[in-house]
């Protein structure tokens, strides 16, 4: 979720790939089943690859627990959701 932007020229951001024998993902597959996202993942699984699928949800949390959420405008032009789509 490092996206950024610097003198024009994006960079960073989910590579498309889940590395789940990265000793930093140890717990990984087991989150995912166990809290749902796996399911969920199969809806999209055609079209979006798993680390992005995993961007958006994370993003998704944020934006909905934001100081800055708007229910009645999610996208509003002041809410942390907006950025999140502009830069995705």
């Amino acid at each position: 979720m490092d996206y950024r932007v610097t003198d024009g020229v994006a960079s960073g951001g989910a590579d498309g790939c889940m590395a789940f024998s990265d000793a930093d993902n140890t717990g990984l597959p087991t989150c995912l089943t166990d809290s749902g996202l796996a399911t969920t993942f199969q809806d999209f699984c055609e079209t979006t690859s798993l680390a992005d699928f995993l961007v958006i949800a994370g993003e998704a949390v944020m934006g909905r627990t934001s100081p800055t959420y708007d229910s009645s405008d999610y996208y509003n032009r002041a809410t942390l959701a907006n950025v999140f789509k502009a830069n995705f």
